[in-house]
């Protein structure tokens, strides 16, 4: 078995657990493979094979397993990330700081809307400050709502740091620069259960 089957293994095996557990009923889903389509394919392969295509053609479920860009535009209520890091040189993790990689990041951490479940190969304290993978694991291992803004390197104006600071205050999640095809949302609210 490979590596990237070896990590894939975890992923299906929760996926499927999710699919058969009375408490995702309804629920849609969706596994994001943040360096690359070809674990999306092994991991789809695993699902197959273990429960068939029914939850892939369930028009509630929507299954859907691939890199970030096969969700643009659209979102699941759980979200799986696979997060397998690239070695290079010495045995140290290559950083991800290009613009592209945090564009990516942002469109695969964004696609949930209630739920994300993250699998990782490192260790946040391996990584360099500002790879995006190091922010990815900070985030979901201390979900502090408000570090959750984020202006993706654009100047906010004073209107949406306000605005942001009043709604995290009252216990909001506030998402910036949320992306939709060829535009971003300046701010995007999400109560339990409501997203504006």
């Amino acid at each position: 078995m490979t590596g990237v089957q070896t990590c894939a293994l975890p992923i299906s095996k929760t996926v499927i657990d999710c699919l058969d557990d009375p408490r995702y009923k309804g629920k849609s889903f969706g596994v994001i493979c943040l360096l690359g389509h070809a674990q999306g394919r092994i991991i789809e392969n695993m699902i197959l094979e273990k429960v068939g295509p029914q939850p892939f053609k369930d028009e509630k479920t929507r299954l859907l397993c691939g890199d970030p860009y096969s969700f643009q535009g659209d979102e699941r209520d759980v979200v799986f990330l696979s997060m397998v890091a690239s070695i290079e040189g010495e045995g140290r993790p290559r950083p991800l700081t290009r613009e592209t990689f945090q564009q990516r990041f942002n469109v695969a951490a964004s696609r949930a809307r209630d739920q994300v479940w993250l699998f990782h190969s490192i260790r946040e304290s391996s990584l360099h400050p500002d790879c995006m993978r190091r922010h990815l694991i900070h985030f979901c291992y201390n979900p502090n709502p408000r570090k959750t803004v984020n202006f993706s390197g654009r100047k906010p104006n004073e209107f949406q740091i306000d605005v942001s600071d009043r709604l995290l205050s009252a216990g909001f999640r506030v998402i910036s620069e949320y992306e939709v095809p060829g535009k971003f949302i300046a701010l995007i609210v999400e109560g339990r259960e409501r997203r504006l």
